[in-house]
């Protein structure tokens, strides 16, 4: 990572050639030309833009329009001549849950060329568009924000955190003294994000001592943190496991259905479904609390219908409990 984790100082034209650089490499194009996000047709009043926004907000779009219309949106002073930074960072926000990376980068250098000097929620949501397309991306726009004099804040260094791969878990854990350092809030969302990066590296020594951590600097684990401790033990860590469920329900958090599937431990040639019927007759062994009805709903999701009756009868056998006769999806 650029400055050892911390943000960079490299010249502006230098990170403006990773950038680029970095793109090409993943589009197989020069520049930004690798993903041009085709436009709707051309906005000519006000009220069309409402109707984007209100376009946004409905559900059953697909990623595809959804990512047209934000792009529309943010680039609409092109086409009415003025520019609203609310709607800009509505359309942003939409480009960030998207994790429309490219379109992200197209829409900023659009507002630039409009003489727009990104403030930092700009900044961090261009940021959580690219969190998944590498830490280049992500160190450019956290030198952008270090070049303009400006004061990341806590989104800042969640998205920087985020982008780490799971092998850059000591960087994660830098930008993590970089925030404790700076901030005088909680760091809540920064923990997380850390965790995450320590669940996919399989880190659960950082997960353990990260909670721990939390909990000495008065920040409350939530059952996020806690599922994110609980995978990164899944190379095997049964007792540490236990202990974190344990934990858990000590702090008063309440296991989700994911909750059961981050618990249970891998194993050579056993399905994800028995793995999570073992970790159901270890909690049981030390009684612990089993919420049957979060369980059966994840034991639904990764089970066949092939392997059903077997596996209602290995949880009454391990737990006691009686599933349903047929396997059932909820769905959300």
């Amino acid at each position: 990572l650029v400055g050892g984790g911390r943000l960079g100082s490299e010249p502006a034209h230098v990170a403006r050639h990773a950038m680029d650089l970095c793109i090409c490499q993943r589009s197989g194009h020069a520049g930004h030309a690798g993903h041009q996000a085709g436009l709707p047709p051309a906005l000519r009043s006000s009220a069309d833009k409402r109707s984007i926004l209100a376009q946004l907000k409905r559900k059953g779009r697909g990623d595809d329009e959804k990512e047209r219309l934000a792009l529309q949106l943010v680039r609409s002073h092109e086409e009415l001549g003025e520019l609203d930074l609310k709607d800009v960072m509505v359309g942003m926000s939409a480009l960030k849950d998207l994790g429309a990376w490219r379109t992200a980068l197209q829409a900023l250098d659009s507002l630039r060329a409009a003489q727009l000097r990104p403030d930092v929620p700009l900044l961090n949501s261009v940021m959580g568009a690219c969190r998944n397309a590498g830490p280049e991306l992500v160190e450019e726009l956290l030198g952008e924000i270090q070049r303009q004099s400006l004061q990341p804040d806590l989104c800042t260094y969640r998205y920087a955190v985020l982008a780490c791969r799971a092998e850059q878990w000591s960087s994660a854990l830098l930008w993590l003294a970089e925030a404790k350092s700076k901030s005088h809030q909680p760091l809540s969302q920064v923990y997380n994000a850390v965790m995450s990066v320590a669940r996919r590296a399989k880190q659960w020594s950082i997960a353990l001592a990260l909670l721990q951590e939390m909990k000495d600097s008065a920040v409350l684990p939530d059952r996020a943190s806690y599922n994110s401790a609980l995978w990164s033990c899944k190379g095997g860590q049964w007792q540490v496991t236990t202990h974190l469920l344990r934990q858990m329900q000590a702090d008063g958090i309440a296991a989700e259905a994911f909750t059961f599937f981050a618990a249970s431990q891998e194993g050579d040639g056993v399905s994800e479904a028995q793995r999570m019927v073992a970790l159901l007759g270890r909690m049981r062994r030390h009684s612990l609390f089993v919420n049957i009805c979060r369980f059966s709903e994840m034991l639904a999701h990764y089970a066949s219908d092939a392997e059903w009756p077997s596996l209602r009868q290995a949880v009454f056998a391990a737990g006691g409990f009686q599933l349903p006769r047929h396997r059932v999806l909820q769905h959300k």
